[in-house]
């Protein structure tokens, strides 16, 4: 049985975070996205991209990282790298061929959770 996360707060509610939580909204999307993947939902993973681009336009809207403070930008840039990972992942998922340019051409593969592979 498939664990189901709790819905995206509605644009109303997302209007009243601070930039970094709409980050964390961010950051915990794409690991859910991550997961509809490797259970191989790939409209739930089209669905979730939806609402990332929708969470990120939220962040630029609310005047992005330029209203963080030094803590929420060293923050910020640790999320930044996990949905770096999380987008390598999904890309490796959808992609498995891409695992064979990764070994050639990129440094040393590491999971969402910056784990080795």
């Amino acid at each position: 049985m498939r664990a189901r996360r709790r819905a995206p707060r509605k644009p109303a509610a997302l209007s009243s975070l601070p930039v970094i939580d709409r980050y964390r909204e961010i950051e915990s999307v794409a690991l859910e996205m991550l997961e509809a993947g490797r259970a191989g939902d790939w409209a739930r993973v089209g669905d979730l991209g939806s609402t990332i681009r929708t969470l990120a336009d939220g962040v630029a809207r609310a005047g992005g990282p330029d209203t963080l403070d030094a803590q929420q930008r060293r923050e910020r840039l640790r999320i930044l790298a996990r949905l770096v990972a999380v987008d390598a992942d999904l890309r490796r998922l959808s992609d498995p061929a891409s695992a064979w340019l990764d070994s050639m051409f990129g440094p040393a593969r590491h999971d969402a959770h910056n784990r080795p592979l």
